[in-house]
């Protein structure tokens, strides 16, 4: 099992509900169809920080 870890900073904190859907609706699906896709994770660390962990098995989908 392989992951990924990002962080983003300068989110507006505003549209963070915003933000999440457009993630869930879009990057997710997009995620899924990856070979190897085992999840993903998106933490809301404050101060307009997110974070995102993604979990593959194998390194094809992380290329």
């Amino acid at each position: 099992m392989h992951a990924t870890i990002r962080r983003y900073e300068g989110v507006d904190t505003t549209r963070m509900n915003e933000v999440v859907g457009k993630i869930n609706a879009t990057l997710v699906p997009q995620l899924r169809e990856l070979p190897g896709f085992s999840g993903y994770y998106l933490i809301e660390a404050g101060n307009g920080v997110l974070s995102s962990f993604g979990l593959f098995e194998g390194i094809p989908a992380l290329v």
